[in-house]
């Protein structure tokens, strides 16, 4: 079973299912995270990437709440009804911000483990995973339709019609991105499918 860890220069800090160990042994593919614990017994917490320090745990409104509630995003969320819909769109909102920062940089360095909205038991190839067209979280291909049923993110009356099209759609323009193509192309040609 395979821990999730974040490379530094001198050493890899896992995140096991309560615990940090320090290991020697550097990981050098990328890989996707998995329900499972270290220790195969039960299932471990699911470590998610803090947008402002960018650092890996699993109790991310809570440390947001206590460490950067001075940000702007963090403040409105706060101020939110706690239990609203509102609020828990805005929190899966900065979760899938955080989240997507790391997989952005696990994917230019090469090496690193990304972390999907649904684990799976057992690893899964990271070809089989794309990102949602709303959340831009990572779902694996085969629930990537049921998932657009239920997106919080996904705008009310908006009606998702070919997810895994527009999904691979937004992963080309991410790519092209780099080159000077920005989303607002994405956008353009995802619209013009849906129209024809």
């Amino acid at each position: 079973m395979v821990s999730l860890k974040e490379q530094t220069t001198d050493w890899d800090i896992v995140y096991e299912s309560d615990k940090l160990c320090v290991i020697n042994e550097p990981l050098n593919k990328v890989i996707v995270a998995t329900s499972g614990s270290a220790n195969g017994k039960g299932r471990s917490h699911k470590t998610q990437c803090y947008i402002y320090c960018e650092k890996l745990d699993y109790k991310l409104h809570r440390h947001l709440e206590q460490q950067h509630s001075n940000e702007i995003e963090v403040a409105k969320i706060l101020n939110m009804p706690k239990r609203s819909k509102e609020r828990k769109q805005a929190w899966a909102a900065i979760t899938a911000k955080g989240n997507n920062l790391h997989i952005t940089k696990v994917k230019e360095k090469g090496v690193g483990i990304l972390i999907p909205k649904y684990r799976q038991s057992k690893e899964q190839d990271r070809k089989k995973y794309l990102s949602c067209e709303f959340c831009r979280m990572l779902i694996i291909l085969t629930d990537l339709c049921k998932h657009h049923r239920i997106c919080v993110s996904k705008p009310d009356r908006v009606k998702s019609d070919a997810p895994v099209k527009n999904s691979k759609l937004l992963e080309a323009c991410a790519s092209t991105e780099k080159a000077g193509i920005n989303e607002q192309f994405y956008k353009k040609v995802v619209v013009n499918i849906k129209e024809d």
